[in-house]
């Protein structure tokens, strides 16, 4: 029972522009611009419920917020409906200029332009 602010930037230091930041290339900004109490909205048991993909899109930017150099996303994209999906690939394409992402999927559509590929059977 915690905001979404609080999930974001996860006990580091609060910087407004970079969590808005990484919630836009998280592909979630918009929702939460959407709510009444925007980043202050409370989330879980006794606040608003997330679907599957909300909780996705919030992890993906606590991720981002750190301004990580290498950026490992361990199945990112499992809750996540097509046009999110296509959101989120679009600001990775982008974020891969600067930093080393590297994605464990089953979903071969995640894997866009990628520069490598190891296919594990």
């Amino acid at each position: 029972n915690d905001t979404i602010k609080s999930n974001i930037i996860l006990g580091r230091s609060f910087d407004e522009i970079q969590m808005r930041k990484a919630a836009k290339k998280a592909a979630i900004l918009d929702f939460i611009d959407q709510l009444p109490d925007g980043f202050e909205t409370k989330v879980g048991e006794r606040g608003l419920k997330l679907s599957g993909g909300e909780r996705q899109r919030i992890a993906i930017s606590r991720a981002l917020y750190a301004d990580p150099k290498i950026l490992f996303l361990d199945e990112a994209s499992a809750a996540l409906d097509v046009a999110t999906q296509a959101d989120i690939m679009a600001s990775l394409r982008q974020l891969s200029q600067n930093i080393t992402i590297i994605a464990i999927t089953h979903r071969s559509s995640f894997i866009g332009e990628s520069d490598n590929v190891i296919k594990l059977s």
